[in-house]
């Protein structure tokens, strides 16, 4: 073999490995950006399900303060339980003001202990 068949060779395997590595990149950035898409479409669901006006009716808001002031959801209809993250995510569910309850583990209603635990809610 000369030395200008083994240079193409090498060009050639070196185009193919930039370019099957710039493949595996996008596919990372394109996952990336459907995820997000995906949390924001749920995100607008959420904030559907748990409207502000729909507060005490299908749905109710208690704060522990002896669990660093968490901020769950109860669902009445699916007797769930979701916990606020943040701040931040109980504004953007269009929450201005504390429209929860104060509770504890002791004096939260019976009713309400057999809820399950689901996902968390954050905004994207």
């Amino acid at each position: 073999m000369c030395l200008k068949e083994i240079s193409e060779i090498f060009s050639n395997f070196g185009v193919g490995f930039g370019t099957l590595l710039a493949g595996l990149g996008g596919g990372v950035v394109f996952w990336n950006w459907a995820k997000a898409r995906k949390d924001v479409s749920d995100f607008k669901k959420i904030q559907d399900t748990y409207h502000p006006s729909k507060l005490n009716v299908s749905f109710k808001l208690f704060r522990f303060p002896n669990k660093y002031g968490r901020i769950y959801i109860y669902d009445l209809e699916n007797k769930e339980k979701h916990w606020i993250k943040n701040m931040g995510t109980y504004a953007e569910l269009g929450y201005e003001a504390e429209k929860w309850l104060d509770v504890s583990d002791e004096t939260l209603d019976k009713e309400y202990k057999n809820y399950k635990e689901k996902k968390d809610i954050i905004a994207p």
